[in-house]
């Protein structure tokens, strides 16, 4: 069975999953965007179980410095 965990969609926490997510021996959740964060580039999140639900954690905002090639051909 499948279900929503989270729902990306106000920019800040990213936008447009990209590859596939992974899990840690915690159950928490890690998976990048390819959209959105603080400069609109992508982010690394990481989403945490707590009490029935999940709380989502930026570990890292993609900026034109630290790799991100968002409209590069």
């Amino acid at each position: 069975m499948e279900s929503i965990i989270h729902s990306f969609g106000s920019g800040i926490d990213g936008e447009i999953p990209w590859a596939g997510a992974v899990l840690d021996t915690a159950g928490n959740v890690y998976g990048t965007t390819s959209d959105g964060g603080t400069e609109d580039v992508g982010t690394v999140y990481q989403l945490m179980p707590s009490n029935g639900g999940w709380v989502e954690n930026v570990l890292v905002n993609f900026n034109w410095a630290n790799g991100e090639a968002h409209g590069v051909t």
